[in-house]
């Protein structure tokens, strides 16, 4: 008995544009950030911003959702007033999980620690730099959608509970204790990817997650504006790079750190000893001003720090938090005889960008040779618009876009725009469709029905998809 039937249980879906593997996050489970306690006394209070105190009385979207284990109910007053403070500056589409809990550090010395629980290359995001990983908090905010599981944490702090805390949010810290919500903001701050993945052993120096660098780390220079990670300057796995890491003469230095010091660059704490997870992922604790000291290595007696400060919130922007996404919808190939194609994108920035840049960049060999034609807003919003000419039946036509935000920082899309590009078919079809599907196994059990599955892709897209099947009942 033959017999025919639409495959109702099949999933369908269009070409994806970048690979499933590409979308994945690295798991991480290794400490990324630790605030140690210092040995002085300092009786120091920086107030949040005013900013932060007008907003105290509005309703705005939480940006950060905190998951407790074994917090005492006092603690959490603290950590919540932190976790606010970070909610004012940051922008308005972050969506981050925080898991804190409260737990003995044997660690000397360690008031807290944090874990960013995963990476994400910056090609799987279409992100400013797509040859470098990013944390899963900011990798999130770049790509505008969850990476992970949405329950899942994002980043973990833990909080030493042997520690003498203060647990008020008015900055009054007595000289005998450390105030919680400053080391809160400190650690979280981490997680937001304010670390490096520099390593050190046998007077050598080296960085990477895998093969890749971190953000943070492409932005490290030595005392003459060397980067750190420009490798025709200083080999990766190198004596070069040991100096500079514990030389006490690196920095950090952004487009947006440029503009918030006018010119100037923030020095990095780099002691001659290295200290995993303190070196190079601080601000250096000599020459850093107190309004600015809250990612200094060390928390002393007294200290309250509720102000993340410009040279902070300025490495967060350089880092991705202010960011410019260029959004599309590809188009499918088609067998229409078509003389032109429009292409549409959508602009969404964190900060201004110029508005007469927004163009796309498109070849009709490969880009062999190509073009550039700059985008029109018809409605003088952030949606653009240009039209592309079809030369020819059978034409293959490859092209990204690109914009400049107010940091003079070029973004494109996709981001690996000279390997990586949009693609879009006008002729004949002869390219097959994809049916993958996993075969079932032998039933043994008794059973009446059988559900199958299947993914099937396809240049044109996919209309209906049939299952073809034999049954051997005797008949």
């Amino acid at each position: 008995m033959r017999k025919h039937c639409l495959l109702v249980s099949a999933v369908i879906v269009a070409a994806s544009f970048y690979s499933a593997f590409g979308q994945r996050i690295i798991p991480n489970s290794a400490v990324t950030g630790v605030c140690y306690a210092g040995s002085k006394t300092k009786r120091v209070y920086i107030p949040p911003p005013a900013s932060f105190f007008r907003r105290a009385g509005a309703e705005a979207a939480k940006s950060i959702t905190v998951q407790y284990s074994g917090i005492p109910d006092g603690a959490k007053a603290a950590v919540e007033y932190a976790v606010s403070i970070l909610e004012s500056f940051l922008p308005a589409d972050s969506r981050i999980t925080l898991a804190v809990s409260w737990e003995k550090i044997t660690t000397s010395g360690v008031l807290a620690n944090s874990s960013i629980t995963g990476y994400a290359s910056g090609q799987s995001i279409d992100a400013e730099y797509p040859l470098v990983v990013y944390p899963v908090s900011i990798a999130e905010k770049i790509a505008g959608k969850d990476l992970n599981d949405s329950l899942a944490s994002d980043i973990d702090l833990r909080i030493n509970s042997s520690i003498n805390w203060y647990l008020g949010t008015d900055g009054n810290t007595p000289v005998s204790g450390y105030d919680l919500v400053t080391v809160v903001l400190h650690e979280v701050c981490h997680g937001l990817g304010f670390f490096d993945s520099m390593n050190t052993g046998n007077n050598i120096g080296w960085y990477g997650i895998g093969d890749l660098p971190l953000i943070y780390d492409i932005f490290i220079e030595d005392h003459q504006g060397l980067r750190l990670t420009d490798t025709l300057e200083y080999s990766n796995y190198s004596n070069q790079i040991y100096r500079q890491l514990t030389g006490g003469d690196v920095y950090f230095d952004g487009p947006v750190l440029r503009y918030a010091l006018q010119g100037g660059r923030a020095r990095l704490y780099a002691p001659s000893t290295w200290d995993s997870g303190s070196s190079i992922s601080h601000l250096d604790e000599n020459t850093t001003s107190e309004p600015n000291a809250l990612m200094t290595p060390f928390i002393d007696k007294g200290e309250a720090i509720h102000n993340p400060g410009e040279i902070t919130l300025a490495i967060l922007g350089d880092l991705g938090w202010i960011n410019t996404r260029i959004m599309h919808e590809p188009f499918h190939d088609t067998e229409a005889h078509l003389a032109s194609i429009p292409l549409d994108v959508r602009i969404a920035s964190d900060t201004s960008y110029n508005h007469d840049m927004v163009g796309a960049v498109f070849s009709y060999d490969n880009f062999v040779s190509g073009d550039t034609v700059y985008m029109t807003s018809p409605g003088n919003d952030n949606n653009f618009t240009c039209v592309i000419t079809v030369p020819s039946y059978n034409t293959d036509i490859q092209y990204y876009f690109f914009t400049e935000d107010f940091f003079s920082r070029l973004y494109r899309s996709p981001s690996l725009y000279d390997s990586t590009r949009y693609d879009i078919y006008v002729g004949t079809d002869t390219v097959r469709p994809v049916i993958v599907h996993t075969p079932l196994k032998s039933f043994i059990e008794r059973i009446d029905t059988i559900g199958f599955s299947a993914v099937v892709t396809d240049n044109l897209g996919v209309d209906t998809v049939y299952l073809e099947y034999r049954l051997n009942d005797g008949a």
